[in-house]
């Protein structure tokens, strides 16, 4: 805390002093301790977590996080009230940047964490540290002087069931990627780094844990015959669910002090869409002919259903469901049944181009002579993953349903 460098990690971690300095230069080692460190916190190896994290030296949320969890499991609840604090306050964030947290939701454990220690009883004495110490006995043999992990995880709080999904309908969606249009996360020039850390959080906090949509959408409409999400073949006589094309989108992402431009794989599936004409005007070509041009503007607002990431584009990793059906029932539920897509909000995947969470792709038409139409086709998306696909008959009973796939996997590429 003082700016001195540590020669006992252990004793300064005890002490609530311990700081780590390291901004984007550790990312890349981070990178590659993650997965040990989320395994020492999995087992409760607590001690053995500080001198990884430690190690590495790399300043984001859930370093401190761990910093906090490691301190609460051994007793030091004034260092581990310390840490939790600096995990809340610190502008590096791994869930919404390029980390994903390794399944954590940092701010929400964090916040639990405080409130768990300030109920805790003050004369709680520390635990000894887990790690396996042994030392030679006058009989030449080796004694474990520990608790076991299996000892230590007992004696902590039972973990928390995960929130409830609350799910938004289609109406929903299109009121969040409205406003989410109108936020602007740059920082402002009036802002303090603290002021707009706090302002970022507060935008990150409300697409977290436990936010979704159920989107219903009629079977027969342009869109769902365009995308073919619900398709029959009378051949093979099989009803199929099936996400839109991959699209790839190139995002830049902000990794703390750094930008990467990263391509983000998901479908795209639109539910609100308008068109308003702008102006018309006329053009002509180096012939002299001229023709009056309707000047267009189309927005779409939809899904970027994630899926999952690969440089190999021949390869096809759409979601796919299939049922038997006949004939008959096929027709009827194309011509009158609905499909439900239920998603979960999924905000590790932000870009830093004003707004984190919203995907925006823009392609324009130009007009011919036998399409006269100047045209600006804009989707915006919100990154989500799938939960489950549903189909429903045209009284609203449920036909078929599909658990989604990929709910976990990798949705960027470099």
């Amino acid at each position: 805390m003082s700016g001195s460098d540590v020669v006992d990690v252990i004793t300064t971690f005890k002490s609530g002093e311990l700081r780590l300095e390291c901004d984007t230069a550790c990312s890349g080692a981070w990178g590659a301790a993650r997965r040990r460190a989320k395994s020492l916190y999995d087992a409760a190896l607590w001690t053995d977590l500080v001198h990884e994290v430690a190690k590495v030296g790399f300043r984001i949320d859930q370093t401190y996080f761990y910093l906090g969890r490691s301190a609460e499991g051994l007793g030091y609840n004034e260092a581990a009230s310390t840490y939790y604090s600096l995990a809340l306050a610190n502008s590096y964030k791994c869930a919404g940047f390029i980390n994903v947290c390794d399944g954590l939701e940092v701010p929400r454990e964090s916040r639990k964490a405080l409130t768990r220690i300030t109920t805790a009883p003050k004369d709680a004495a520390p635990k000894a540290a887990e790690s396996v110490v042994t030392s030679p006995s006058p009989a030449n043999t080796s004694i474990s002087i520990s608790e076991t992990p299996q000892q230590a995880q007992s004696e902590l709080p039972p973990p928390s069931p995960p929130l409830a999904i609350v799910f938004g309908n289609n109406e929903t969606l299109v009121k969040d990627i409205e406003a989410m249009r109108k936020e602007n996360l740059a920082k402002d020039g009036f802002e303090s780094s603290v002021e707009y850390a706090q302002r970022k959080q507060r935008y990150f906090d409300q697409f977290g844990e436990g936010k979704g949509y159920r989107i219903t959408l009629d079977i027969d409409n342009a869109q769902n015959r365009e995308d073919k999400l619900v398709y029959f073949n009378p051949d093979t006589e099989e009803l199929r669910i099936a996400m839109p094309s991959i699209s790839r989108d190139l995002v830049i992402l902000d990794n703390g002090e750094k930008n990467d431009f990263k391509w983000i794989h998901h479908s795209f599936v639109q539910v609100y869409s308008a068109e308003s004409k702008l102006r018309t005007y006329k053009a002509s070509n180096r012939l002299g002919a001229s023709i009056d041009v309707v000047e267009m503007a189309v927005t779409r607002y939809g899904l970027a259903v994630l899926s999952q990431a690969t440089k190999d584009y021949g390869k096809d990793f759409r979601q796919t469901f299939t049922t038997r059906a006949g004939k008959n029932e096929a027709r009827e539920l194309l011509e009158n049944g609905k499909i439900v897509l239920e998603v979960t909000f999924d905000h590790r995947y932000p870009s830093n181009i004003g707004n984190p969470f919203l995907l925006r792709n823009e392609d324009k038409h130009k007009p011919t002579f036998d399409r006269p139409i100047d045209m600006t086709d804009t989707r915006y998306a919100v990154p989500v993953r799938l939960l489950k696909a549903r189909l429903l008959s045209k009284a609203g009973v449920e036909v078929f349903s599909a658990t989604g796939q990929q709910v976990d996997v990798e949705a960027i590429t470099d």
